[in-house]
């Protein structure tokens, strides 16, 4: 488990930039060649672009996706788009919709 407790942590930014990351995120079906199975992943040189701090490299040299980080960034990308839709739905309530 990551730690969540902000008493041991400093320097606190929220996240602005999540929704264009996770855009910029390259989902793959993929056939894992390490256990001879079909199944999803994201592609690690996209990722490490506009998230470097999600890719790491393992002692064999291949490049790993940190998922428990990546949650926080889908996280905030949910939040921008929820707070995008809460505006469009006060303006069509509005009246101030286009048509």
């Amino acid at each position: 488990m990551a730690i969540a407790d902000e008493r041991l942590m400093s320097n606190l930014r929220e996240m602005t930039d999540c929704l264009p990351c996770v855009k910029a995120l390259k989902p793959l079906r993929v056939f894992d060649k390490t256990t001879g199975r079909e199944t999803i992943a994201i592609g690690a040189a996209a990722s490490q672009a506009c998230i470097p701090e999600l890719i790491s490299s393992g002692a064999d040299g291949f490049q790993r996706l940190d998922y428990e980080l990546l949650t926080v960034r889908l996280i905030g990308a949910v939040k921008t788009l929820a707070d995008q839709v809460e505006a469009l739905q006060a303006q069509v309530q509005g009246g101030g919709g286009t048509a």
